[in-house]
């Protein structure tokens, strides 16, 4: 897979994703801060100017599934639909979308969001992109606990690269037992979260509205599996709890190495979300 990473915190979560052999990994901003494939471009002064005045960018023969890493409220964000334009016939195109926390956010930024949010949504609606994944800042960064100012948004981009990253691996692994769900076409609009299995506490990456499925993956140490006689029932349990009307979920569970268990989830829509928001 390939992972374009856009400005500060698409080109850190996408070096944080360099260190996995299964993406082949760009960095795309301004300014190197020693990334490893780092294409760069000249500043601009407005994020109408990074469109207006954008060169093709040099990813070689870029082809296969690609996710764009980016957040619309940076100026740079301006080159996303030539972007866009530049790779669709060559790539399966997926967006990881970060936004920023809003009380951080100037007003212009907030409108640079606002903008790309929902004309990125639009695209994945119109099939032009084949799904978006919808992350908050401000919901990641409650999850992580103790962060230290001076790296800051390290273990938050690592969180989220993380859990982008294995869930794409159980994606690709067979499960131990699984029940099955009806995603819709259409719901291509998803967010990410972690589940503290011992409390069955839920995270969110994102306040994603009106859900239509949601999966939930298992993966857990072969110790806990042994020692659990009582497992499939907590997780089919779990699972019945999480269903509300019109959204279908499902689970598949998973033996690792690991010693610490791990559940994520992945919650599909097809709403298009903040769109009431003012632009």
């Amino acid at each position: 897979m390939n992972i374009i990473g856009i400005g500060a915190a698409g080109c850190e979560i996408s070096k944080h994703l360099s260190n996995y052999p299964a993406y082949k990994t760009y960095q795309v901003d301004t300014d190197n801060r020693e990334y490893k494939n780092f294409i760069p471009i000249d500043a601009q002064s407005s994020h109408e100017d990074y469109e207006s005045n954008y060169t093709k960018l040099k990813l070689g023969k870029l082809k296969g599934d690609t996710t764009i890493i980016l957040s619309g409220a940076g100026r740079i964000s301006g080159i996303i639909l030539r972007l866009l334009e530049q790779i669709s016939t060559k790539a399966s195109i997926n967006v990881l979308y970060i936004k920023p926390r809003a009380s951080d956010m100037s007003s212009l930024q907030a409108t640079r969001h606002k903008i790309c949010n929902q004309v990125l949504q639009q695209y994945v609606r119109s099939s032009l992109i084949e799904s978006i994944i919808l992350v908050d800042n401000e919901k990641v960064e409650s999850i992580v606990s103790n962060i230290e100012i001076d790296n800051y948004w390290h273990p938050i981009n690592c969180l989220i690269g993380d859990t982008f990253h294995m869930i794409n691996v159980l994606n690709n692994t067979e499960a131990l037992l699984k029940s099955n769900n009806q995603v819709p076409l259409t719901a291509k609009i998803k967010t990410l979260s972690v589940v503290d299995l011992e409390n069955k506490k839920e995270e969110m990456f994102y306040n994603l509205e009106f859900p239509r499925a949601k999966n939930f993956y298992f993966a857990l140490s072969e110790d806990y599996m042994r020692g659990n006689k009582e497992l499939l029932n907590e997780v089919r349990d779990y699972v019945a709890r999480e269903e509300v009307e019109n959204c279908d979920c499902a689970y598949a569970i998973y033996k690792t190495d690991y010693e610490q268990n791990y559940v994520y989830g992945v919650h599909h829509a097809t709403f298009i979300q903040e769109q009431n928001l003012d632009l």
